[in-house]
């Protein structure tokens, strides 16, 4: 990515050797997040962070091509071997195998493949991978390592119980995860708004007790009503979109001792005027939800395997399209500037469509260069 506003460029690379407690991964697809859009209109072009640095393209999941000198298990303690499929924590953390010997993300220089907008991706020693059970298909693995981690974990930061009544501001890839999650989580109401019409009955699919389509019920105040008709006032609200304008309403929307739980917006440089003394008057709080941690990981895989025979995890991902194409690809998924029909689209990297029986996953043909942006 050059600049903000700038088309993004793919440029090939050396593939580095893995360091020990490392490993290659070839990347087999690599969704296009809200975050990165935010990058791309240039929201966070104040951030004191790069783009490079503030992770643009970290959702995906790959298979081992190579692994660096000591590397045999996962984080859990499972065998690894060559061509496994791993889903890898968007964030290096302490949880890793070794100690860091590499975690700069700068765009040009080594280790080049810290984005999974690539063909490869070079994991360092201290970030957390977990190996994918060989039950769960390739296509609902691509939000596994952070719509799914981040929308569970604000879940749980917002205290969801059994009875819960939740409304969940976006049906995108982490509104549509929430809501199946909170009705396997015991909630009893969950209510889901969008303004596109599609993201809501696929919202309903999911386990959506009601949507509200913020297009045809365009006034704050009266969207607080229909909730408050329907609920008498709710005990956790999740922000998704990243849009300011829906503190105070989501605020109203809570029951006394509710919470409003914020995650959208992880950029600085948005405000809204907002009245304190709601959150006294009502016993609320607003609490943030910054990602999540790496052992929610093999958690998500095991509901995965529990629930995706019943719940379409797989209609996440609306749209496909080549690495060569991630221009298109933004501009199709970008919300903030139409009503896309794209939920969520992923990038595919050519050696997916290429690959040969004589060329695997692993081998050393066609694994000495790769592309990233």
């Amino acid at each position: 990515m050059p600049g903000y506003g700038e088309p993004i460029e793919i440029r090939d690379y050396q593939v580095p050797d893995p360091e020990p407690g490392g490993m290659i991964l070839e990347i087999q697809q690599a969704a296009i997040c809200g975050s990165d859009l935010h990058v791309w209109r240039g929201d966070t072009a104040n951030e004191p962070e790069s783009a490079a640095a503030l992770g643009f393209g970290h959702e995906g999941f790959g298979r081992v091509c190579r692994l660096g000198e000591g590397t045999t298990t996962d984080n859990a303690g499972r065998p690894l071997r060559i061509g496994d499929r791993v889903i890898h924590h968007v964030l290096p953390a302490p949880l890793g195998r070794l100690p860091n010997l590499s975690s700069r993300r700068v765009y040009g220089e080594w280790p080049y493949f810290f984005s999974t907008f690539a063909d490869y991706f070079y994991v360092s020693a201290n970030r957390a991978v977990f190996r994918v059970p060989d039950e769960l298909p390739d296509d609902i693995l691509p939000s596994v390592n952070c719509a799914m981690g981040a929308a569970i974990n604000a879940l749980l930061r917002g205290g969801v119980a059994f009875g819960s009544r939740i409304v969940i501001f976006g049906a995108g890839g982490l509104g549509l995860t929430a809501t199946a999650a909170a009705k396997a989580m015991g909630a009893t109401t969950v209510i889901v708004t969008d303004r596109i019409e599609s993201r809501l009955q696929l919202a309903q699919q999911f386990g959506a007790d009601h949507v509200v389509n913020v297009g045809e019920i365009m006034a704050p105040e009266d969207r607080v009503t229909a909730i408050r008709d329907l609920t008498g006032g709710v005990d956790i609200v999740l922000e998704l979109v990243g849009l300011a304008s829906l503190l105070p309403e989501g605020v109203a929307m809570l029951a006394p001792g509710g919470t409003f739980v914020e995650v959208g917006l992880f950029f600085t440089g948005t405000s809204v005027a907002f009245d304190p003394s709601t959150l006294l008057r009502g016993n609320k709080k607003i609490v943030g939800s910054p990602g999540y941690p790496p052992d929610l990981i093999p958690k998500i895989l095991d509901f995965l395997i529990r629930s995706h025979r019943a719940i379409p995890f797989d209609r996440i991902i609306s749209h496909r399209f080549g690495l060569e194409q991630i221009n298109e690809a933004l501009k199709s998924a970008d919300w903030n500037q139409s009503r896309p029909a794209v939920t969520r689209a992923v990038l595919i990297p050519q050696h997916r469509a290429t690959q040969s029986a004589e060329s695997p996953a692993g081998t050393e043909e066609g694994r000495g260069h790769g592309r990233r942006l």
